[in-house]
């Protein structure tokens, strides 16, 4: 059973610097996931390959950035969308075992906030978590 669920989210950190790291990390892990999949292979491979504990971490459905925005006091900011099938059996994007988890975990500086909207329902999300 599908559960596509679109999300609308924005990245905000300290410094510019700081949220284009969080950016080429995402880019990197994207591109790194879809050639594993060309050559046949699964997230359990590449988890242990590179020694990861969870799914989120080596999975990505991939992340569409628009232009960062600087604040005065040097706070960076940027519009981000995604979307998942986040079903039983997909890596999902929100959630304890989920890509935005896994994010917050490599980079505690960074604040995640914005909505999703599935077939079943729509809310905020606030760090990796749907409210």
């Amino acid at each position: 059973m599908s559960n596509d669920t679109n999300f609308d989210l924005r990245f905000t950190c300290p410094s510019r610097e700081m949220l284009e790291h969080v950016i080429t990390y995402l880019d990197r892990k994207k591109a790194r996931w879809d050639a594993w999949r060309k050559r046949g292979k699964g997230s359990e491979e590449l988890l242990e390959r590179i020694g990861a504990s969870s799914f989120g971490a080596v999975v990505s459905w991939g992340f569409d950035f628009d232009e960062i925005e600087t604040s005065n006091d040097g706070e960076a900011s940027v519009q981000v969308t995604t979307w998942a099938n986040q079903n039983f059996r997909n890596v999902w994007i929100s959630g304890d075992e989920g890509e935005l988890a896994d994010l917050l975990e490599k980079f505690p500086f960074l604040q995640i906030t914005g909505s999703y909207e599935d077939e079943y329902a729509s809310g905020e999300i606030h760090g990796a978590s749907q409210c």
